[in-house]
């Protein structure tokens, strides 16, 4: 054999091999960061390129989800936030002497407006109780499958 095919059926042996390395690091039932540290730490014994490029896809896979996790928790942080503020504006217009921010007692049309803030209120508390409704639901019906 050439030099050349020597180094293409390595490059297959080692990709092969890699192969069931990294499903079994994906497999396991341990955190994305131990999945990361345990992919870098393949990463180091494998020489040829497309090995490389192999453990990055997985690398990169991972990232992902960690990024798209902190993206959701901040979305949330967000929409929790809005959801006091607006439970605070319509709980102030029925009592409006508990407003702290109210300079006259009096009802304005600005306070009428407020209603509006129980329409994203409704469809949030529908979401949310529909999303962990659902969520339990599945789960109690894998249990029984």
């Amino acid at each position: 054999m050439t030099e050349i095919q020597n180094d293409s059926l390595f490059s297959y042996e080692e990709d092969e091999r890699l192969t069931v390395s990294i499903e079994e690091i994906m497999a396991e039932k341990t955190s994305d960061l131990k999945k990361l540290k345990r992919l870098k730490s393949l990463e180091n014994t494998v020489y040829s390129q497309i090995s490389r490029c192999h453990i990055e896809y997985y690398l990169k896979k991972l990232r992902e989800a960690e990024r798209r996790r902190i993206q959701g928790f901040i979305c949330m942080v967000i929409v929790a936030a809005y959801f006091v503020f607006m439970l605070c504006r319509v709980f102030w217009y029925f009592n409006p002497g508990y407003n702290p921010f109210s300079s006259s007692k009096s009802i304005t049309i600005t306070d009428l407006i407020v209603f509006i803030y129980l329409i994203p209120i409704a469809i949030i508390v529908y979401r949310l109780i529909n999303r962990f409704l659902y969520q339990s639901l599945l789960k109690n019906a894998k249990r029984f499958l």
